[in-house]
C-alpha cells in the first residue's frame, strides 16, 4: 500500500488538475482573454492613450468654460439672470441643459479609464503576454491538461501493473517540474498581479451596470452636442439677431475652450 501511495497521489492530483481546467471552462475563458486583449491593445498604445487624455481635457475645459463663463455671459447678453437663462435653455433645448448639467459627473465617471490607459499600460502588456509574448492565452489550459493527462496515464498504468512504477513517478516529476519552472520563467505571479491591477481599475466598467452607465453617459453627451449644434446655435443666433455662422464664430472667439470642444466633438 505504501508503495502505491505516491502513484495514487500523482493520479489524484493530475486528474484534479485536468478536471479543474475543464470544469472552470478555462478553455473558453482564455479564448475570451485573447479576444479582449486583441480589441483593447490599440487603446493602450502610447499615441492613442495620449490622444484620449487630450480629448478628455478638451471636453473638461469646454464644460468648465460653459458653466463659468459662456452661460453667464449669454444670460447677461439676453438680459436675464443665469437662473432664468438656464430655465429657458432647459425648456427649449432640454438635451443641452441635461448634458451641460451632467457633463462634470460623466467626465468623472470616465476618468479612471482615461488615466488607466496610461498608468496601466505596463500591466496590460504583462497580461497580454500570458503565458509568453506572441503565444495566445488559450494555450494555457493545454499546458495544464496535457501534462495532467500524461502523468495520470502513467500513474494509472503503473497502478494497474502495465507500466513501470519508477517511470510513472519520473514522468510525474518531470511534468510537475516543467509546470513549476515554466510558471517562474513566464513570470506567472507578476502577470497575475498585473491582471488584478487591470481588473481593479477597469472591472466596474465591464459589469452590466457599468456598461449601461457608460452608454447612458455617451448618449447624453452625444445628444447634448447634436442639439446644441443643430438647434441651440441657430436659436440663440436668432435671439441675438445675428447669422448662425457669425454667432458660432463669436462664441468660439469669446470662449475658445467651448469652440474647440464643439469643433472636435464629433471626432472625440
Amino acid at each position: 500500500m505504501f508503495r502505491r501511495a505516491p502513484l495514487i497521489a500523482v493520479l489524484v492530483v493530475s486528474l484534479v488538475t485536468v478536471v479543474l481546467a475543464l470544469g472552470t471552462n478555462l478553455i473558453g475563458k482564455t479564448a475570451g482573454v485573447d479576444r479582449l486583449t486583441s480589441h483593447l491593445k490599440p487603446d493602450f498604445a502610447p499615441a492613442t492613450a495620449g490622444q484620449v487624455q487630450k480629448d478628455a481635457a478638451t471636453v473638461a475645459a469646454m464644460s468648465s468654460q460653459l458653466d463659468n463663463q459662456a452661460i453667464p455671459a449669454l444670460a447677461k447678453k439676453a438680459g436675464m439672470s443665469v437662473a432664468k437663462f438656464d430655465s429657458v435653455l432647459a425648456m427649449n433645448y432640454p438635451k443641452v441643459a441635461v448634458g451641460v448639467q451632467d457633463l462634470p459627473s460623466d467626465l468623472k465617471w470616465f476618468g479612471p479609464i482615461v488615466q488607466g490607459l496610461t498608468t496601466h499600460a505596463t500591466d496590460f502588456s504583462k497580461a497580454d503576454a500570458i503565458p509568453l509574448s506572441g503565444i495566445p492565452a488559450r494555450t494555457v489550459p493545454w499546458l495544464l491538461i496535457l501534462p495532467g493527462l500524461l502523468a495520470a496515464g502513467f500513474a494509472g498504468g503503473a497502478l494497474a501493473g502495465r507500466a513501470s512504477r519508477l517511470r510513472a513517478l519520473s514522468v510525474a516529476g518531470a511534468c510537475g517540474g516543467v509546470l513549476i519552472v515554466g510558471a517562474l520563467i513566464c513570470n506567472v505571479p507578476g502577470k497575475s498581479a498585473a491582471v488584478d491591477n487591470l481588473h481593479t481599475t477597469f472591472g466596474p466598467y465591464f459589469t452590466p451596470n457599468g456598461v449601461a452607465h457608460s452608454q447612458r453617459s455617451m448618449n447624453r453627451i452625444g445628444a447634448m452636442v447634436a442639439q446644441f449644434k443643430n438647434e441651440a446655435l441657430p436659436g440663440l443666433a436668432k435671439t441675438f439677431k445675428v447669422p448662425t455662422a457669425t454667432f458660432a464664430a463669436q462664441l468660439a472667439t469669446g470662449f475658445p475652450a467651448v469652440g474647440t470642444g464643439l469643433a472636435q466633438s464629433d471626432r472625440i
